[in-house]
């Protein structure tokens, strides 16, 4: 078996505040690389921090379809406290052969409250 290649293109897509919700959801986007004789990715790692180095803050999540779109929820408020922290995403791609070392980062700052 191939592992997959470090994904590539991550970008935040959208911050959304659900009315009458305590959430706010990012969603991320990404292109998983999987050369043409490695197994399908089975499932993406994206952690989340306050900080580029990854030291701090840092929350671990897994989306079990190997799809190229996710979804991180952050507590109400964390993106627009009076000084909110920036969020720092980075992800790795798994198949049955292992798993990628992590992607460049996306950034994404404190949002306005609606």
């Amino acid at each position: 078996f191939v592992a997959p290649t470090v994904p590539t293109g991550l970008n935040v897509v959208s911050v959304v505040r659900p009315a009458g919700t305590n959430n706010d959801v990012i969603t991320l986007n990404w292109t998983n690389n999987v050369p043409a004789n490695a197994p399908a990715v089975s499932s993406t790692r994206i952690q989340r921090a306050t900080n580029a180095a990854f030291t701090t803050g840092v929350v671990n999540s897994t989306i079990n379809n190997g799809g190229q779109t996710g979804t991180v929820t952050v507590g109400r408020g964390a993106l627009a406290a009076p000084n909110p922290p920036a969020y720092y995403f980075r992800l790795r791609s798994v198949n049955a052969a292992g798993q990628t070392t992590f992607s460049p980062i996306a950034t994404i700052g404190p949002v306005a409250t609606q």
